[in-house]
């Protein structure tokens, strides 16, 4: 092991924080936790219902995928701050230690989720490019290739975060798991450095790259010309072509911005716990437990964040919700009215006969204020 645990005398008076700030970031986080599983979930929903306008267009596949990741990763998060890690060191074997402190201390099943989303924002980005400037290309969307690329994508971040999750242990009564280097520290930090290049730094790129092509793509459209057509025509297919690229550079740009701020943070902290920046004293690791605090609030926030930026700026998820809307409405209404009528049947001389039917004014002004 890389620590002398038997110079450590006292560890249960080792704290990362106060119980009142142990209090108080529970709170902020459970409720980011809460928040954006909800918000995720009625996304997945509002994807598997019947409505056809969002299953229609195969771009909300990847949106729905995404919202899903952000779930596992809310999910992974939760033992993270509910875990005491002080009662891991009474357990019998060395494998559920390990596998209890890669869960809680090594947010290993946070980080492959968070993996994953980055895959699949990438892989949106690219989507979004391909049908802007090849826009025959998007045959080739279909959904049995999303699919089997979200395979890809999921694998790939779950193998990625298999050293992370059996290099950590529980000592003692430490509040945190303590690193172990099994196969030395030359091998970690070089894991560490693989991490942050596969998770950060090539689909920060990637993005970068894109949007700068969307960006000189845009500026490009004056030099286009439409042999067919004429100078009105050519002019009315410039401007649509121009406000539609418009809108998608707005679009990546956000997501960009989104990006940086919720993931460099973390990125940082990753770098600075795997490439030798702490060493291996018991201050450090405490030092170390404080920083992971809070760089992740940041990346707590970019579900909540990617979720209310997808349904505002989607069309098709806005004309849907809109849809339920008014469903849900026309049938108040029609339930209200006939609640509130009544007839009355009325016999006159001989066999004629008349029904008088009346409905309550307060639901005819209801109606009229709702329509």
């Amino acid at each position: 092991m890389s620590y002398n645990i038997g110079n450590l005398t006292n560890t249960s008076s080792v704290q990362i924080f106060t119980p009142e700030g142990n209090l108080i970031y529970s709170i902020m986080t459970m409720t980011l936790v809460i928040a954006g599983i909800i918000l995720n979930s009625l996304f997945v929903a509002l994807y598997n219902s019947r409505s056809k306008i969002i299953k229609q267009n195969h771009f909300n596949l990847s949106l729905a995928q995404l919202s899903f990741a952000y779930i596992v990763q809310y999910i992974g998060f939760i033992p993270y701050v509910l875990l005491n890690v002080r009662s891991f060191s009474k357990l019998k074997t060395a494998a559920s230690i390990h596998f209890l402190c890669g869960i809680k201390d090594g947010l290993s099943l946070f980080f492959a989720a968070a993996n994953c989303c980055i895959y699949l924002l990438c892989s949106m980005t690219y989507t979004r490019y391909m049908l802007i400037n090849k826009p025959l290309s998007a045959s080739r969307f279909t959904k049995e290739r999303c699919k089997r690329l979200y395979v890809i994508f999921w694998m790939v971040s779950i193998v990625s975060m298999i050293p992370n999750y059996l290099t950590l242990y529980a000592y003692g009564e430490l509040p945190f798991c303590l690193r172990t280097y099994p196969l030395g520290e030359s091998f970690m930090r070089f894991y560490g450095a693989i991490t942050v290049l596969i998770g950060f730094v090539i689909p920060f790129l990637v993005l970068v790259l894109i949007y700068f092509m969307v960006v000189c793509k845009l500026y490009s459209t004056r030099n286009e010309r439409c042999s067919n057509a004429g100078p009105g025509l050519q002019n009315q297919n410039k401007v649509l072509k121009k406000s539609y690229r418009t809108k998608v550079v707005k679009i990546l740009g956000v997501v960009l911005g989104i990006f940086i701020i919720c993931w460099l943070p973390m990125m940082c902290g990753w770098v600075l716990g795997y490439t030798g920046f702490y060493d291996r004293s018991f201050e450090s690791e405490e030092a170390k437990a404080r920083m992971y605090r809070f760089v992740l609030l940041p990346a707590l926030c970019s579900g909540i964040l990617s979720v209310l930026f997808n349904v505002f700026s989607n069309s098709s998820i806005r004309a849907s919700i809109r849809r339920r809307k008014s469903y849900r409405f026309s049938r108040t209404v029609s339930r209200m009215k006939s609640r509130n009528k009544s007839s009355v049947k009325v016999t006159g001389a001989g066999d004629t006969s008349f029904e008088l039917t009346t409905v309550s004014v307060r639901s005819r002004r209801f109606c009229i204020e709702q329509s």
